[in-house]
């Protein structure tokens, strides 16, 4: 039985959604990992990584996909390739053709938050 929680962050309550995520990593065993977010550093995916291998016990065999904008550049590609290091990790880009050809600015922003 899935179970479905929010966890909303606002300025005066930060760190609800990593904490969100270690909750969620730790309730259970996982198979795969579908992550859609708006942009990644690779402070930040080398954050999540750390928490996650330390809390998903096959983290190593699970199936990760990843799909993370680069509109007006925010992406660092560092971050993309520590995520595309991993063992069965797939990174791709939406709208990717689209956004280059704009110089990185998209018509239409992908602001994607999700963790499946």
């Amino acid at each position: 039985m899935y179970k479905q929680e929010f966890f909303i962050q606002t300025s005066t309550n930060t760190g609800v959604i990593r904490r969100g995520l270690l909750k969620t990593a730790k309730s259970g065993r996982f198979d795969s990992l579908t992550v859609a977010v708006a942009y990644a550093t690779r402070a930040g995916c080398q954050l999540l990584v750390e928490d996650f291998k330390e809390n998903i016990s096959n983290w190593r065999h699970i199936n990760k996909e990843w799909l993370i904008s680069f509109d007006f550049g925010i992406t660092e590609p560092e971050g993309l390739e520590l995520l595309q290091s991993l063992p069965n990790s797939t990174v791709k880009i939406p709208n990717a053709a689209k956004v280059l050809a704009s110089n990185l600015r998209p018509s239409k922003r992908f602001h994607s938050k999700l963790y499946f």
